[in-house]
């Protein structure tokens, strides 16, 4: 059998992680804060507006998709974290070079 060259898998560096950060922190900055604005300044309205019933349930509906990806997001950081505290400690080793080759076969 011969020998086949392996290289580890690379983890996420510090500038690819605040890039995945800042797109999720730009998502509820550009698109939830203003739909929220948008809603809470409808409810404190004082003067006549003509809110239709079709408006309210796309809301709800979109309200509905966004909690569903949130959920998913949540999920999949909380099996990240659980991983890198819980498994990856018993793998780490501070003086190898993580991207090294490893023979196998």
């Amino acid at each position: 059998m011969m020998a086949t060259i392996e290289t580890a898998p690379r983890l996420p560096n510090a500038a690819e992680l605040k890039a995945a950060w800042t797109a999720l922190a730009d998502v509820e900055e550009q698109l939830l804060e203003p739909t929220m604005r948008s809603v809470f300044e409808a409810l404190n309205y004082s003067g006549e507006q003509q809110i239709t019933f079709e408006q309210i349930g796309r809301l709800a509906a979109w309200a509905d998709d966004v909690q569903a990806i949130a959920g998913s997001i949540v999920y999949r950081a909380a099996n990240v974290k659980e991983a890198a505290v819980r498994d990856l400690p018993s793998i780490a080793d501070e003086g190898r070079n993580p991207n090294a080759p490893r023979f196998t076969g």
